[in-house]
């Protein structure tokens, strides 16, 4: 991933199969019944959180389940995290 994180062409590559990922996931939330506003603030903070982590992991410390799962509470509790 360092590799891909340095070079502006790679990254783009990757921010365009995110969003091509991020439309798949938005059209099943809204298939169960999401809202598709709801549907694309969820997947896109996902989506955008684990790109993120995928691109510093060479500079991260821990495994890649470990930064990912970082990255992720960044965006609040899991639902069984909730109170």
């Amino acid at each position: 991933m360092a590799v891909v994180a340095s070079n502006p062409a790679l990254r783009a590559a990757v921010v365009e199969a995110s969003a091509a990922t991020e439309r798949a996931i938005v059209d099943q939330l809204v298939t169960d019944g999401t809202s598709a506003f709801e549907a694309r603030v969820a997947a896109g903070a996902c989506l955008g959180a684990a790109t993120a982590a995928l691109l510093a992991i060479a500079e991260a410390e821990g495994s890649l389940t470990d930064v990912i799962t970082r990255a992720l509470q960044i965006l609040g509790p899991g639902e069984d995290e909730v109170p």
